[in-house]
């Protein structure tokens, strides 16, 4: 694994540990009384499944299509999460950003995600609202921004929780 933004932080859940807490976390926020109106990537997810469009990046597949950063010297990168040289895809101090959108590098990274999920992702049921997973976390897991998932099995086993649960909600809430 490549060493992770932040030198310090503990390590990464393993796939169970992601998957108890999603589904833990999910239950508590449905059988409590708050005023929390939104729980991500939960909140994500269950509107992929009632067939909303997704408002976290990670499940969007638009970086950098639709969405980028640029940081506190100019340089443009795929997402914030990867503020790092090899990601700089140029400098609107230098360059327009129409101009650093259209590069070659920014289209290859598009062209690289869509390779990955055209080879890993293709016969997978949750592809249309997970894309793949988020680039960064594969990036820092595998050291490739076209790299697995790291937490491929536990998003899937939570969209299907979560599917299954709703599918038990929706006849109390309509009816």
């Amino acid at each position: 694994m490549k060493q992770v933004p932040l030198p310090g932080c503990p390590p990464p859940p393993a796939e169970e540990e992601l998957f108890r807490l999603y589904v833990t976390t999910f239950e508590l926020w449905a059988h409590s009384p708050n005023t929390i109106s939104s729980i991500e990537p939960l909140d994500t997810m269950i509107r992929g499944l009632l067939g909303e469009q997704p408002r976290s990046c990670s499940f969007a597949a638009s970086c950098p299509e639709h969405m980028i950063t640029i940081d506190q010297n100019g340089n443009v990168v795929p997402c914030s999460s990867l503020v790092s040289e090899e990601f700089v895809l140029g400098n609107i101090f230098s360059e327009k950003l129409q101009t650093i959108l259209e590069k070659p590098s920014t289209k290859d990274l598009s062209l690289s995600r869509a390779g990955f999920l055209g080879c890993h992702c293709a016969d997978c049921e949750f592809l249309s609202l997970c894309q793949g997973g988020c680039r960064a976390d594969a990036y820092w897991h595998s050291g490739r921004y076209d790299g697995a998932y790291p937490y491929c099995e536990s998003r899937k086993r939570t969209f299907a929780y979560l599917r299954d649960r709703l599918a038990d909600i929706a006849p109390r809430v309509s009816g």
